[in-house]
């Protein structure tokens, strides 16, 4: 950890990282802003099935594959992370798997075959219309 006061010395000295700072902090403020929102307005399914859009979302925008990719956390942390328990992650993975909508190889390499299936929950259908997932 850097101390606040060295931050600020630098970019009192440099313009540049005076401006890498200002973005880095403002993509926490959004990142945190976005979690919130998570939290507040999705249900537990629903921030299930909002996870693996959002990894390929940010994996896209870095120039790597927006439909394979690994898991950067495993399910228990992925509970953590969206304050559910892990037996909901499995389940709702499971149930995205038989759907045909992601496909899962050695727990953490996801395939998204349907990215479509995700979409739902990101648009904020409600939870009946999820219930054959």
């Amino acid at each position: 950890m850097i101390p606040l006061r060295r931050i600020a010395r630098l970019c009192d000295h440099s313009e540049a990282a005076a401006a890498a700072v200002a973005r880095l902090m403002s993509q926490e403020i959004v990142r945190t802003q976005s979690a919130l929102k998570r939290t507040g307005t999705m249900n537990a399914e629903q921030r299930v099935l909002d996870f693996p859009a959002e990894v390929s979302a940010k994996l896209s925008k870095r120039g790597f594959s927006a439909t394979r990719f690994l898991l950067p956390m495993t399910r228990e942390q992925i509970g953590q992370y969206l304050g559910i328990q892990l037996e909901t992650v499995s389940r709702v993975l499971r149930r995205l798997q038989r759907r045909g909508v992601i496909e899962l190889a050695g727990g953490k390499q996801v395939q998204l075959r349907r990215p479509a299936g995700l979409q739902p929950a990101v648009h904020g259908v409600d939870r009946k219309s999820h219930a054959s997932l």
